[in-house]
């Protein structure tokens, strides 16, 4: 069985004056929705856990009863990480779990495409991210902000979610690891590889771009017209 994980319990500090970013509405539709409807639509996903803030769960619950794939909405942590922390212990009550989707609620733009590629990659490598490659140069800053140097362009990507891995090794490598500890990482990519996992690579899209600042509202709003 498949399961997506979709992390609402982040606040955006630099978009829309700090107010929780996957609940602005845009058309008249709660942000986090244009994902969680791409991920109920695929015929791949069996089943959805929402995982929010604790002063959300109603709201959540009210405004997702429709959809039928949703299997819970959790109470997340004080960090991304303890929230996926709760998320996967929920899961692990059922048994049934053979892969995981973990997806960010703030990125509404994922596609059938990456959620397949992603599914069809981790059936033969157990753990997977996405990734989008970078055109521009990139150069490592002195502290008087000065060029230091410049880096191999070629072997630099930037990761996207959804990360996806095979629910075994997720939930072991949460279950080994002192809580504590879990917020030097910063994605679950990161927590998986240093228990000796290696992470295959699939391409993303600009598109399934994360919404961050006021900008990228404007931008999101400008696609979907």
């Amino acid at each position: 069985m498949i399961y997506a994980m979709l992390l609402l319990a982040g606040k955006g500090e630099r978009a829309n004056n700090g107010q929780y970013k996957q609940y602005i509405k845009i058309k008249d539709k709660e942000l986090f929705l244009y994902s969680l409807d791409e991920f109920c639509s695929n015929e791949n996903i069996d089943k959805i856990v929402l995982v929010c803030n604790k002063d959300h769960l109603e709201y959540v619950k009210t405004i997702t009863k429709k959809y039928s794939k949703i299997d819970s909405v959790i109470e997340g942590g004080t960090t991304r990480n303890l929230s996926v922390h709760n998320g996967l212990l929920k899961i692990a009550k059922n048994h049934d779990c053979d892969y995981i989707l973990i997806h960010d609620g703030a990125r509404p733009l994922i596609s059938k495409k990456i959620i397949n590629d992603n599914i069809n990659s981790v059936k033969k490598f157990d753990s997977v991210a996405t990734f989008i490659e970078i055109y521009d140069s990139i150069i490592e800053k002195n502290n008087d902000d000065t060029i230091g140097h410049y880096l191999k362009r070629e072997k630099i990507v930037k990761i996207q979610t959804p990360q996806c891995f095979k629910f075994d090794i997720i939930l072991k490598a949460h279950q080994n690891i002192d809580l504590g500890e879990l917020n030097k990482y910063t994605d679950d990519a990161g927590l998986v590889m240093s228990f000796g996992y290696k992470i295959h690579l699939i391409r993303g899209d600009i598109k399934n771009f994360k919404i961050t600042t006021e900008n990228d509202l404007d931008i999101l709003k400008k696609i979907l017209e």
